[in-house]
Order: structure tokens, then C-alpha cells, then sequence
């Protein structure tokens, strides 16, 4: 990053000797203005840059992290996995306790299905004739 900086730096003289060079004739104040502007720019640019490391840096360390926790997600999600296969089979049993007790409450015969043990509203049973 030194070399970095150090190669700015001399771009930035280059810069002022090219400008003083060419601007000869240009009133001094002019020729400070544009320097001070273009130190500004490089100093934003500068600025932008360590931005850009910084976010990378951190990248790389979010990274290691999930590539050293990444086994500990795989256990955590496969126990969740039983758990919840564990919860549903006894809640299934429980269903499957349930069924006869309700079946035996349900007035509807055996042998029959449901739809032909009710009479259809156009049917003469329907209506009580």
C-alpha cells in the first residue's frame, strides 16, 4: 500500500510540473487553485481505495468464519431434522389413536359411502315425500 501512496505522490508532482509547465502565462492563483483540487481528488481517491481494502478485508474474515462454522450449521440443521421427524411420528400416533373413536362417533354406516347414505336434494326422501 506504501507503493501505493508513494506512486500517487509522484503522479501528483508530475501532475503540478505539467500544469506549471503549461501554464506559464496563467495567473498563480489559478495554477494553486487547480493543485489544491487535484490533491482533493486524489485525497477522495485515496480515501475510496482504503474503502475498497477495508471491505475486502472484511470479506475475507466473514468468510473464514463461515468456512469455520459451516460443520457445526450441517449437525445443528440434521438434529433439527430429527427432532422435527421424531415430534410428526408421535403426533401421527396420536392421529392414528384418534381415528377409531371418531369413527365409531360418526353416525355413517361402514358399507356405505358417505354421499350415497344422504339423500340429494332431488330425491323424494329429500323432501320428506
Amino acid at each position: 500500500m506504501s507503493d501505493h501512496t508513494r506512486a500517487l505522490s509522484k503522479m501528483g508532482s508530475f501532475k503540478k510540473q505539467m500544469m506549471k509547465s503549461t501554464l506559464k502565462g496563467a495567473e498563480a492563483n489559478e495554477v494553486d487553485r487547480l493543485e489544491s483540487k487535484i490533491i482533493e481528488q486524489e485525497s477522495e481517491i485515496n480515501t475510496m481505495e482504503n474503502r475498497n481494502y477495508f471491505s475486502l478485508h472484511c470479506v475475507h474474515l466473514e468468510t473464514q468464519l463461515v468456512h469455520a462454522n459451516v460443520e457445526i450449521l450441517a449437525n445443528l440443521v440434521h438434529t433439527m431434522v430429527s427432532v422435527q421427524i421424531r415430534g410428526h411420528n408421535e403426533l401421527a400416533q396420536v392421529w392414528e389413536q384418534v381415528q377409531p373413536m371418531v369413527e365409531n362417533m360418526l353416525p355413517i354406516s361402514r358399507t356405505s359411502s358417505p354421499a350415497s347414505s344422504q339423500p340429494s336434494p332431488a330425491s323424494p326422501a329429500f323432501n320428506g315425500t
